[in-house]
């Protein structure tokens, strides 16, 4: 804890992982409370995973019920030390008792938001400078000259800037990531789409971004599928006044939006579409990426968001022409559950993840 230069209190909470010594996160606010401690905690656990154990003090926020219970249903367990006896805690103490003497004991901190700014920057010196001599005074994170920064992942809203970079791309070849609705209709469709996509509470949307805020890939899904689809039910006159300028150079794509429609109400001969419970519904890299094994991991971290927002299961729908998703799907533990032939032709497998087996918490993050 610190204050500002007007005396107004900074409430400090740090994650340290024990095991490699990172400093995961440094939450400043003037006040922190449980669900504050629950999004920093997500956060984290969408790019490292879910923790076997959690260790901590006993201070209220660390032992809200609301918290407790999180982490329960997640299979996170709970360490909390003794009441006096910071020594068990020693690799958090030791970060704060740095981050104090390095830091906070020596400036004055006029707003909130000069202490954050400080804190962050010592946080990243701290993790790719800093030598340890734990780890043979080398730093726990540190940076590799000469390599293309990893691309951040975000869930993201409308006001997180990137919906006009939500589009379906095309590869080098000339091939499309899908052969349905959505590589065929217009950049105004597509962007009106997701607009509404994003607006929807019940919708997860995850993007990879590069430092200077270009989307590289993202991926979509809900975790109400039924509530989703009545959601876009709300908007179905505009999107069929936007599809009319897509037939001319696609005729077919009004008959494949309607029977995509009919079937997600449960009124066509054969359901396309999982229309229950939790559902991924897009994911898309950008072609031109050489890093494309990103796209794997924006998956799966995107599924973990899910995961951590409490689906335990989800489900999702892969045209089988598809190939190089059907093989990611299969060899990332996807169960088949139907396969179904659709009206206009081709195949499609529909696919489970279990989310609870898949994200089971393994590795001990403190």
């Amino acid at each position: 804890m610190d204050r500002t230069a007007d005396g107004r209190a900074i409430r400090i909470l740090t994650l340290i992982d024990e095991f490699t010594k990172e400093a995961l996160e440094i939450y400043a606010a003037h006040r922190i409370r449980a669900h504050d401690v629950i999004d920093l905690f997500a956060d984290v656990m969408i790019e490292r995973g879910i923790p076997e154990h959690t260790r901590s003090d006993n201070g209220p926020v660390m032992v809200a019920k609301k918290l407790r219970e999180w982490l329960d249903k997640l299979g996170t367990k709970t360490l909390c030390i003794a009441t006096g006896s910071p020594w068990e805690n020693g690799y958090c103490e030791s970060f704060n008792g740095k981050l104090r003497n390095e830091l906070l004991n020596g400036g004055i901190y006029y707003t909130l938001r000069e202490a954050q700014v400080l804190i962050e920057q010592l946080r990243h010196h701290y993790n790719r400078v800093r030598p340890h001599s734990a780890l043979g005074y080398r730093p726990p994170a540190p940076e590799a000259w000469g390599l293309a920064p990893r691309p951040r992942l975000f869930v993201t809203t409308p006001q997180k800037g990137c919906l006009n970079s939500l589009q379906h791309w095309t590869n080098q070849s000339g091939l499309d990531i899908s052969t349905r609705v959505y590589s065929k209709v217009s950049r105004s469709f597509l962007r009106y789409y997701y607009k509404v996509v994003l607006d929807d509470p019940y919708s997860v949307v995850m993007c990879a971004a590069t430092p200077d805020g270009t989307i590289k890939g993202f991926a979509t899904g809900t975790l109400d599928a039924e509530k989703h689809f009545s959601q876009l039910s709300r908007h179905r006159v505009i999107f069929a006044l936007m599809l009319l300028r897509s037939m001319v150079t696609s005729p077919a794509v009004l008959r494949q939006a309607v029977a995509w429609y009919r079937s997600s109400k449960g009124k066509g001969a054969k359901k396309c579409a999982v229309t229950r419970g939790a559902r991924t519904e897009n994911w898309v890299w950008f072609p031109r990426d050489g890093s494309s094994i990103l796209a794997g991991v924006l998956n799966n971290s995107h599924l973990r968001a899910l995961r951590i927002l409490g689906a335990d299961v989800v489900h999702f729908e892969v045209d089988v022409d598809n190939a190089a998703v059907v093989r990611f799907s299969v060899g990332n533990g996807a169960k088949l559950v139907d396969c179904i032939e659709l009206d206009d032709g081709p195949r499609r497998n529909i696919y489970k993840y279990d989310l609870a087996e898949k994200f089971a918490a393994r590795r001990v993050t403190r």
